[in-house]
């Protein structure tokens, strides 16, 4: 199994899976890219998957199923073949567990890939590197669980280096420096904005991450710890009296940085 990626937009992944000239595309939010790389590379698309329902996302899956006739699978009206949380997928000999992760938007799924003892988190929207999601459906509670039950997951695995994560923008510098604000004396934060910065300029990307990496610098999978409450409370100047509500502040902070 092979993962590459198309820029979309300014800042969108496509994100591709390759095994013997077969190929799974990955919330196509754009059709040119996708067609122009089938093309090229002499491949078979076998379907489409799409964590959400956002034109971002969902924009070229007219285009590119009208000249590929391929499933489409997901939760929004886009999708053709609807999925439900702990489905199994199975496409050539890769197994695909979908995972509800609502709170971006009501209809967020996520795909798990699991190969040669890696696990692979395609999550749209919903955890980015270093941060998440934009709450549109005011249910925070619905987000704060979805990005629990990701890194409940990763609790199944020995290595959480080995649980890597596939988000669908490029954001990876402006959140880690909204969490050197909210900790600006963490040097695991600050060296990771570092490395991160010569990655892209050399790269052209920073992704993927990994869960490892995130529980140590992304302040939205660490609402229980005091150096980010303590902070908060500081930057607020209020009281934070539980874990939902430190990530209902830091998102609300992070939503106007």
């Amino acid at each position: 199994m092979k993962i590459k990626y198309l820029k979309a937009f300014k800042d969108n992944y496509i994100w591709l899976i390759e095994q013997n000239q077969k190929l799974i595309v990955i919330d196509p939010g754009q059709s040119h890219q996708v067609i122009n790389y089938i093309t090229a590379n002499n491949m078979s698309l076998c379907a489409i998957l799409l964590t959400h329902g956002h034109h971002d996302h969902v924009g070229g899956v007219a285009d590119v199923i009208a000249k590929y006739d391929v499933p489409v699978y997901g939760v929004n009206d886009v999708a053709n073949y609807k999925v439900e949380d702990n489905q199994e997928l199975i496409f050539f000999d890769l197994k695909c567990r979908v995972i509800a992760t609502p709170g971006h938007t009501f209809d967020g799924v996520s795909y798990l890939f699991s190969y040669n003892n890696t696990l692979h988190l395609f999550c749209g929207d919903t955890l980015f590197a270093a941060g998440c999601g934009r709450v549109f459906t005011n249910d925070y509670r619905l987000m704060f669980n979805s990005l629990m039950k990701i890194i409940n997951i990763g609790s199944t695995i020995d290595n959480l280096a080995d649980f890597l994560i596939y988000p669908g923008h490029e954001y990876t510098i402006k959140n880690l420096e909204f969490a050197r604000y909210i900790e600006p004396d963490n040097k695991e934060i600050t060296q990771r904005l570092s490395i991160e910065i010569k990655k892209l300029a050399e790269l052209g990307n920073t992704l993927p991450t990994n869960l490892k990496v995130e529980l140590i610098t992304n302040p939205f999978l660490r609402v229980n710890e005091e150096n980010i409450i303590f902070s908060l409370e500081i930057i607020l100047k209020k009281k934070i009296t539980s874990e939902i509500d430190c990530f209902i502040n830091l998102r609300t902070l992070k939503d106007k940085f």
